[in-house]
């Protein structure tokens, strides 16, 4: 079994995906779907900065993806 994930990698990985979707207040729900990724909702689209991404974003339906964010996936989900 893996140890958990240093608070501080975590911390810097939200804040990283915070920035990239918006914010807080952009996020409707989040939950981790893997090991490796999170589903996130999001209100507004637009608002999502793709390029910052590169290819760790993938729209899944309007308004919902899933986010590549290493083996942190169930620690970060709670946090956005």
């Amino acid at each position: 079994i893996a140890p958990k994930a240093k608070a501080t990698d975590v911390i810097s990985k939200v804040e990283w995906l915070l920035a990239g979707l918006g914010g807080k207040e952009n996020i409707l729900s989040s939950k981790p779907v893997a090991m490796t990724r999170v589903r996130i909702e999001v209100k507004d689209a637009s608002q999502l900065k793709t390029d910052a991404f590169q290819d760790d974003l993938q729209e899944i339906r309007p308004g919902v993806y899933h986010v590549i964010v290493g083996d942190k996936a169930s620690d970060i989900a709670p946090l956005l």
